[in-house]
């Protein structure tokens, strides 16, 4: 995955990331750090949170999260 440049600089692989995540518009698995298991599709994000559409919008602070990964 290559390093996204925008007008403030060079973004770094999370933002990349997450950019490409809310791009594609797939559903996603979100494991927190206290085990709770969330699904659903990133609407968008920022320095310190994701939000989380699930049917309703969860805003998810990003030092709680574990893991990201596709569902499959």
């Amino acid at each position: 995955m290559e390093t996204m440049k925008t007008s403030h600089g060079t973004k770094g692989r999370q933002d990349a990331y997450l950019a490409e995540l809310k791009e594609q518009g797939l559903e996603l698995i979100v494991f927190l750090i206290n085990g709770t298991k969330l699904i659903g599709i990133l609407q968008d994000f920022d320095q310190f949170v994701i939000l989380l559409k699930s049917p309703e919008t969860q805003l998810i602070y990003k030092h709680a999260i574990s893991t990201i990964s596709v569902k499959s």
